[in-house]
Parts: structure tokens; sequence; C-alpha cells
């Protein structure tokens, strides 16, 4: 869990002295710009530690945030995000030997300070998702095969084995590894601080 050490509001007001009144707005928007800069360093802090490119992490997070306002300072950020395909992070597929029907090692990693492990029984094959868009994944045979039951060989004797994808970790996931977590406390907390230092001094002069 991701932890902003929000002040209280009272402290706030000893600070503001006679422009106590403005506290509720400093505070709400300090707030809201501390979870911004969490937001961003999600991907920020994740792709240090994790092989997977700035695009797809970005794509498989949802962030729903409820911002705070000067009437109602409650808060709160909730992430998710379904698991990534083991194809988005290190994947490097070699022939074993020269020649077009040599058999292909696929090796793959998930954390930048590991080396790609050899995963057996591995196919890389393109896949479409719901959304029509195309990407390679990796696939372990099942050894079971299926007649289709839509499409052009539906009514024929042929039959399609089934292959499951190998994935990796979700966003979720990856904000359980300890340093992940606290290098994004910590750059929210910063944040958190600087915005009020910049908003109490705006209003004690007036602004």
């Amino acid at each position: 869990m991701i932890k902003i050490d929000v002040p209280e509001l009272e402290e706030i007001e000893q600070r503001l002295g006679e422009f106590k009144k403005k506290a509720p707005v400093v505070l709400s928007r300090s707030m809201n710009e501390s979870f911004r800069n969490v937001r961003k360093n999600i991907s920020i802090e994740s792709r240090k530690r994790y092989a997977v490119k700035a695009g797809d992490l970005k794509n498989s997070i949802k962030y729903h945030y409820k911002k705070a306002s000067k009437n109602n300072l409650d808060s709160s950020a909730t992430i998710t995000g379904k698991r990534l395909a083991l194809s988005k992070f290190k994947v490097v597929s070699r022939p074993t030997a020269k020649g077009k029907k040599s058999p292909t090692i696929n090796r793959a990693k998930v954390l930048k300070s590991n080396s790609p492990k050899v995963i057996l029984n591995t196919i890389a094959a393109s896949v479409r998702a719901k959304n029509g868009k195309e990407h390679t994944g990796l696939f372990v045979r099942g050894g079971k095969f299926n007649r289709p039951k839509k499409g052009r060989y539906k009514d024929s004797k042929a039959r399609r084995e089934n292959l499951k994808q190998l994935v990796g970790p979700a966003v979720p996931q990856m904000l359980r590894n300890k340093k992940v977590i606290e290098a994004i406390q910590g750059e929210g907390n910063q944040k958190l601080q600087e915005r009020l230092n910049h908003y109490i001094k705006r209003a004690l002069e007036g602004r």
C-alpha cells in the first residue's frame, strides 16, 4: 500500500495564522498535486526494476482517484490492472542452429536484475485482442486439440491445438515490491511538502 503522510488541517491553520480560512484550499490543492505525482511515478519506478516498456505499462494501468476539495478533504486512489503478457517483458528468441527448420529457444525475464531464463516448450505466436490490436505472445502447448467452432474450418476435420499464453505480473503486483513502494512514497511525500510550502507562501502574501 502506498501511503502519503497528509498533515492535519489544524497544523496548516497554525502556519497560516490570520489567513487560516485558506487552509482547506491550500491542503486540497497540495494533496491533488501530490497524487498526480504518485500516478506519474508508478510507471517511472516500476520500469526501473521491471523489464517492461513504458507504453505497455501505461496502457495496463487503471488509476482511479477521488480528488480532494476545500469542502471535502477525504481522498483516495485505487490502482488496478490485468497481468501483462510475458512477451511485454524482455524476451529473447534464438534458433538452436542455423536454418529455417531449427527449433527456437525462448528466454525471458521480468526483473531487470535477473538474467533471461529458458522457457521450455514455448512458441511465439501473433494474437489479436478484443480491441482488434495484435501482439506477439509467448505460448506453451496444451497438448489438446479441439475442432474450431467458428470460422472457415468449423465444418472440416481440422483441429486447433490449445495454447496457453504465459503472463507476468500486473502493476498492482509490481507495487508490492518494497523498493518500488518506498521510492513512490518518498517522491509523493516530498511533492506534498513542496506544494504545501508553495501555497502557504502565496496565501501569506495575500494571493
